[in-house]
């Protein structure tokens, strides 16, 4: 094929031409294309970027979250312990008091077992001694020992306490004030009295009470030795009966 000018020329048109339309309908939609698609890859990176300061800003927020959350759950913790450890001791003290309450009341329920325990086996010791005293009186006991109990209760007649005079006065008044209708006394005794000592108690009582009176004499085994001389509501004891039970009850009372 010969090159000339004129197909030179027309190779240059066709070249030309193919240019303009590669240039209208190929690279002008291609650039569109590569256009919208650069744009499309900003806005995703942008968006991306967007995102990634987002999540960057949510871990900031989440590690402050948990170092909150740490700081709070040890609080909590030492709070808890800290009530924990109140509360045992406050159970601790509880129990102690408990503890303390029952071995008090034990303490008191065996002392006062002991003190029942005591005093039955002091009664029982008293009773055994009011026996042996009253078995021991019984064989000491004769005629010529409650001589010597009435010669010694002659003796401490006038030194009673003026109490009891007056009030013996007042039970049988006296001759210059005679208020009273009682005049008779009633006198027991564990043996048999003599006449000579029947008249000496009989002068005595009415020496002490201001007025003769009429004595009434009794026999009382029970006596073991002595007088009990009733004056109406009053009784005068003299004798080993009621001088033991006397100690008895005393004894009774003390305990």
């Amino acid at each position: 094929m010969e090159l000339t000018w004129s197909t030179f020329a027309l190779e240059i048109i066709n070249f030309l031409i193919l240019v303009w339309i590669l240039k209208h309908f190929l690279y002008a939609p291609v650039m569109k294309v590569i256009e919208r698609r650069r744009k499309s890859i900003e806005d995703s990176l942008a968006q991306a970027e967007d995102m990634r300061s987002e999540a960057k800003q949510v871990e900031a927020q989440y590690k402050d979250r948990l170092s909150q959350w740490e700081q709070d759950k040890k609080q909590a913790h030492e709070l808890l312990h800290k009530e924990i450890n109140e509360e045992r001791a406050r159970l601790m003290e509880a129990m102690q008091a408990a503890v303390n309450n029952e071995r008090e009341k034990a303490r008191v329920l065996e002392s006062r077992r002991v003190n029942e325990m005591w005093h039955k086996n002091e009664q029982q010791a008293l009773r055994q001694a009011a026996q042996f005293a009253s078995k021991l009186l019984n064989r000491l006991a004769s005629p010529e020992l409650e001589l010597k109990l009435c010669e010694l209760l002659i003796e401490e007649l006038p030194r009673l306490p003026s109490e009891q005079q007056e009030a013996l006065r007042n039970v049988f008044g006296s001759e210059e004030a005679p208020v009273v209708t009682q005049t008779s006394v009633k006198i027991s005794s564990a043996y048999e009295l003599s006449v000579s000592c029947c008249d000496t108690i009989k002068s005595a009582l009415s020496d002490l009470v201001g007025k003769s009176l009429e004595c009434e004499f009794a026999r009382d085994p029970h006596l073991i030795a002595g007088l009990r001389i009733n004056f109406g509501p009053l009784v005068l004891r003299a004798n080993l009966h009621d001088e033991l039970q006397l100690f008895v009850e005393s004894a009774n009372g003390s305990i």
